[in-house]
């Protein structure tokens, strides 16, 4: 069995790197898009300036900003947001079951219940 080399493993790297490079770039308008959709239903202001999309969260201190072409930057930027958009939907979808939680544990008090808790 043939040893590789390490400049052969590093040729390999380097087309796999181009390969997924080439990938996210065709993917990039797409996801883009579909970040910039979940953001606005989560909360994030979205404007058109300069050639770009610009995002406040509203509920935060997060802003961010991207262009509708491909770059390694604008692409650890949308990461970024997905990460920032992920962790804001599983928080809100917490509070939401605590939330349930409490009216079901409050509609099972009594009258009485409910008058000595101050509800």
């Amino acid at each position: 069995m043939a040893r590789e080399t390490k400049a052969q493993r590093k040729a390999l790297e380097e087309k796999e790197n181009q390969e997924l490079q080439a990938q996210l770039a065709q993917d990039y308008p797409q996801t883009l898009m579909s970040v910039l959709e979940r953001a606005t239903k989560l909360n994030y202001e979205l404007t058109v300036r300069n050639q770009s999309f610009e995002l406040f969260d509203r509920d935060g201190p997060y802003s961010f900003a991207l262009t509708l072409q491909y770059s390694q930057e604008n692409q650890e930027t949308l990461e970024q947001l997905d990460w920032n958009l992920r962790i804001k939907l599983a928080d809100k979808e917490e509070r939401q079951r605590l939330y349930e939680v409490k009216k079901v544990a409050l509609a099972k008090l009594t009258t009485e219940e409910h008058k000595e808790l101050g509800l």
